[in-house]
């Protein structure tokens, strides 16, 4: 079949997925774009939670696709193929590719559903995916880790110079078109032809455009460092609020910060004290809020150096 539907290219540091929306609407096309190598990043730690229950129910309803020819089958792989799309757009390849696959199936009566879906492909992805991850983490730390010590140069006198095979991950022919984008960019366009294509693409890239890596002092997960290069936390989601690690280092080091001023620590003191008051009904809400006004205005002064430390302090205590 065509690999027409899906296409992948790179510009301006930026990355682009241009796909079909709807198998049943050729004109229909959808693009993301994420900052270079995002996608790749994530989809080398993707945890499995997220991808494998949808594809053991995919292979399951396939099975009963081949057995019995059930349109119910075909209806439950493509529901479960739009949220796997959902997941990581990696997969959105997968769901055209596969959708487009059952619709070329049902005009057949999905009689030659054994050659549209060979058992291997379908079962064999989800170890797969695994293993691709292993070894792009491997090449993140061998080849792209900024942090890594300098490798030495034996001591030997090379006379030619010849490329070498890279046997940690496996780099296989990918197919090229050459385009020319909306802005009037001309760009090397990457077209699919299987799911892995994707993260061979833009490994290759990593590789070739020397991007460096370094390992995010919060998760132990690689990230890129495309700009500053004292960055030290990625910016991938961490815990359940959908905070970042760089959102949640800023927290942990304001809050560090904060424990070390006196100034702080003596204001935050005193606002307990009438908080807990105005909350037990013993202190006016109004005169609270008036007393919090007073506070952070002294409190200013005091950081600002007009006013000395004890004079807020005595301040705090009198007010």
């Amino acid at each position: 079949m065509d690999t027409d539907f899906f296409k992948a290219y790179i510009v301006a540091g930026k990355e682009y997925h241009i796909y079909l929306y709807d198998s049943e609407d050729p004109d229909l096309t959808a693009i993301q774009e994420f900052p270079f190598p995002d996608s790749l990043v994530s989809m080398a730690y993707l945890n499995k939670a997220a991808y494998e229950p949808a594809l053991i129910k995919i292979s399951s309803a396939l099975s009963r696709l081949y057995e019995r020819q059930a349109q119910g089958a075909a209806d439950e792989i493509s529901e479960l193929l739009c949220e796997l799309g959902k997941v990581h757009v990696y997969f959105e390849f997968l769901r055209v590719d596969w959708q487009r696959r059952l619709a070329h199936s049902a005009r057949n009566g999905y009689l030659d559903m054994w050659d549209l879906f060979p058992e291997e492909e379908v079962f064999g992805l989800i170890e797969g995916i695994a293993v691709r991850q292993q070894q792009i983490q491997k090449l993140f730390a061998s080849v792209l880790d900024m942090d890594a010590p300098p490798k030495k140069n034996p001591c030997l006198i090379t006379l030619t110079q010849t490329a070498k095979p890279i046997t940690d991950f496996p780099f296989r022919a990918l197919s090229f078109d050459f385009e020319q984008t909306e802005d009037g960019e001309y760009v090397e366009v990457m077209r699919p032809s299987n799911f892995y294509d994707l993260m061979d693409y833009h490994l290759r890239e990593c590789l070739k455009r020397k991007v460096r890596m370094r390992v995010c002092k919060n998760c132990g997960k690689y990230f890129a460092v495309m700009k500053n290069a004292k960055a030290e936390y990625c910016n991938h989601p961490f815990d359940e609020k959908g905070r970042s690690c760089r959102e949640i280092a800023s927290i942990i080091q304001w809050n560090q910060n904060r424990a070390d001023d006196e100034v702080f620590k003596v204001y935050r003191r005193e606002y307990k004290k009438r908080f807990a008051r105005m909350k037990a009904g013993t202190m006016e809400e109004a005169q609270f809020y008036l007393w919090s006004k007073q506070a952070r205005e002294k409190k200013a002064e005091c950081e600002a150096g007009k006013i000395a430390f004890e004079k807020f302090s005595e301040w705090l205590r009198q007010s």
